[in-house]
This record gives C-alpha cells, sequence and structure tokens, in this order.
C-alpha cells in the first residue's frame, strides 16, 4: 500500500482503508470497518488485489510444487494444513547443529545436490 500511494502521479488527500490504518503512509486515512461491505472503492481495489493474488499463486504454484498453490489461491485449505506434504519436508541433519557444521542438511542430501559431504 504504501508503494502503491507513493507511485501516484498526483497524492491522495484522503485515503480509504479496509479496518486499520496503514503504517508509514503520510496521507489522511479513514479506516472503515468491514470497509469491503461498506465502501465500493474498497470493494473494488479488494477484488483487484484478490485477481492479482490468485495469479500470484497460480505462478507459484508452477515455481514451487507440491504445495497446492494454484489450488487454494492462497487461503488456507484442508489438504495444506491436515498433513505435511513431502515437498515441505527437509532431509535430516545428521551434523552438529548447534555448532552448525552441517549446514542443516544431511551429507547424502548435499551429495545429491551437488555439494560435498561432510565439511568442517
Amino acid at each position: 500500500m504504501q508503494r502503491a500511494i507513493a507511485g501516484l502521479a498526483v497524492p491522495p488527500d484522503l485515503i480509504l482503508v479496509d479496518a486499520l490504518e496503514v503504517p508509514g503512509v503520510a496521507v489522511r486515512q479513514k479506516p472503515i470497518v468491514k470497509g469491503d461491505a461498506l465502501s465500493v472503492s474498497i470493494a473494488a481495489a479488494s477484488v483487484v488485489a484478490k485477481v492479482e493474488r490468485d495469479a500470484m499463486m497460480r505462478e507459484y504454484d508452477q515455481r514451487y510444487p507440491g504445495y497446492g498453490l494454484g489450488h487454494n489461491m492462497g487461503y488456507a485449505a484442508r489438504a495444506t494444513t491436515a498433513r505435511p506434504c513431502a515437498a515441505w519436508v527437509r532431509p535430516r541433519s545428521t551434523g552438529d547443529l548447534s555448532t552448525g557444521r552441517s549446514g542443516g542438511y544431511s551429507r547424502r542430501a548435499r551429495r545429491e545436490a551437488g555439494g560435498e559431504g561432510r565439511q568442517g
């Protein structure tokens, strides 16, 4: 929101915001609780933001497969919160985490990724 306001050619006298004021904005603000239901301007901005977010989630789904981001479009869905996904699991560390010697990954995982075995 800060970047959007800063990028305007003509600065606004007032901005309507949904429920909470936006920190770091020098423009006068009018927070409206349930603003998307009470203000057509806030409702329109909400639709534009959701359409843009959905497009980003589809792109992220292509970039990061396995999380189901294209299916839930950013909302928590049962499929992504009910059980861990294999894509979320990081290889188990076999090194000393207190010294950070393994870098948090197992020697096998580093070898498979093209790195070396145990360092240090």
